[in-house]
Formats: structure tokens, C-alpha cells, sequence
């Protein structure tokens, strides 16, 4: 007699653990899986380039893959200088100095084509970049298939890019 009220105290807890835990399991199958905001690079932002050891403060303007431009705030002997790339056209200015081009006169190699690059790439090719929460509040963004991170806020604006 005393080993039924032990196999019956057995069998109503395991029917409790299984319950809750099928509960459980409903429940959080319908959670809805958190992910970050949008990447905001669509207006003119103020954002970091770290390349090649240097780090660049620039205002970046993307509206799409044929008009973009950026301008380098910093460091001081390059503030000001801008690239710009509208309808198939390129354009660097520094002060006075204006150089139109139908081709793109950048090295392949530069910070401003490698930022144009990793901007295109963001609004294009989705399938291979991974995200990440960061330790700020914001995510990162990183490509399985070349070298570079986009660091964003909590609500997806451009904040870094490190190439």
C-alpha cells in the first residue's frame, strides 16, 4: 500500500513537470524573435570610418547605390573634403578644388570606396551579413564574406564602420 501512494505522488508530479513543461513550450512559441531596428543610412549622418589605422569622422548621405555622398570632418588636414557620386557622375571637392569624372578616379583601396562598398552591400546583400547586439545598446552589423563591421544605435542609425 505504501509503495502506490509513493508511485502515485511520482506519477501526479511527473504529470505537473510535463504539464508546465509543454506550457512553457507553447508559450514561448509564440514569441516573436527580437531583432533590431531597420539600418537607417538613407539621410545624412554623422558617422565614424576606422581604416587602415586612421579614424575619419564623416557626414554620410545615402539615398540609394547612384547617390551618396561623404564629407570628412576630421582629422584636420583632409575636413572638408567630399565625395560625391549622383546619376553615374563622381565629384571630389576639397575648398575650391572641384574634380567631375564619368568614372570613378578612387583607389580601390581608399576609405571613401570602401565605405561606398560596405554602404551598398548593407542595402543589398542582407544574406550574408550577420547581427548582433552590442554592448552599447545598438548592434553590429558584420559580412561573412569581406572584413568590416557597422556599428548602430538602438534605434538602427549609422553610428561606425570599421573597415
Amino acid at each position: 500500500m505504501i509503495l502506490n501512494r509513493e508511485g502515485d505522488r511520482l506519477n501526479k508530479l511527473m504529470a505537473v513537470f510535463v504539464t508546465g513543461l509543454s506550457l512553457l513550450c507553447f508559450t514561448s512559441c509564440g514569441m516573436e524573435e527580437q531583432s533590431a531596428p531597420p539600418l537607417t543610412v538613407s539621410a545624412k549622418k554623422d558617422c565614424v570610418v576606422k581604416y587602415g589605422g586612421e579614424e575619419y569622422k564623416c557626414s554620410i548621405k545615402y539615398i540609394s547605390s547612384s547617390v551618396e555622398s561623404i564629407t570628412v570632418k576630421s582629422p584636420e588636414n583632409i575636413s572638408g573634403m567630399t565625395f560625391r557620386h549622383s546619376g553615374g557622375k563622381f565629384t571630389l571637392s576639397y575648398g575650391t578644388l572641384i574634380c567631375k569624372s564619368e568614372e570613378l578616379l578612387l583607389p580601390e583601396n581608399s576609405f571613401p570606396y570602401k565605405t561606398s562598398a560596405v554602404l551598398k552591400k548593407l542595402r543589398k546583400n542582407k544574406d550574408t551579413i550577420t547581427l548582433s547586439p552590442d554592448e552599447n545598446g545598438g548592434y553590429s552589423y558584420k559580412d561573412k564574406a569581406s572584413d568590416f563591421t557597422v556599428r548602430t544605435d538602438k534605434n538602427g542609425v549609422l553610428k561606425e564602420i570599421i573597415l
